[in-house]
């Protein structure tokens, strides 16, 4: 019966992780830096968090960070009170890389019928020197 038990213990037992999770340290208060500017539509701030040959991919589209910077800035002209509601920020990292991920709820009211949008999101930006 030991056994058994023991046995159930080992297969209960999680398959250990790879790389380091966390939601602390320096590159979250980036990420947390990111969604302050974003919802303070100070697009300086915004865009000065990343390079200027980064590129955003969003259902297999491809943007240029102008490309992307437009749509930003053109979402606010159809929408008020832009924000996430109690963001998650973590950062994983793994065979060398750092993620900045993002998961919450992305909402807006429409500026002209005055509806709430609220759409759920995960953002994750691979982060370089």
């Amino acid at each position: 019966m030991l056994t058994l038990l023991m046995l159930a213990a080992v297969v209960a037992l999680p398959a250990r992780a790879q790389g380091t999770y966390s939601s602390e340290g320096p590159v979250a208060d980036q990420v947390r830096a990111a969604i302050a500017a974003y919802e303070a539509a100070d697009w300086d701030a915004f865009r000065g968090m990343f390079a200027e040959d980064a590129y955003f991919v969003n259902n297999g589209d491809t943007l240029s960070l102008d490309e992307r910077m437009a749509e930003h800035m053109g979402l606010r002209e159809m929408f008020d009170d832009v924000g996430f509601v109690e963001p998650v920020v973590g950062v994983v990292e793994n065979d060398g890389q750092t993620w900045g991920l993002i998961w919450g709820n992305w909402t807006a009211t429409h500026k002209e019928t005055g509806e709430t949008v609220n759409v759920m999101v995960h953002v994750a930006s691979l982060r370089q020197d």
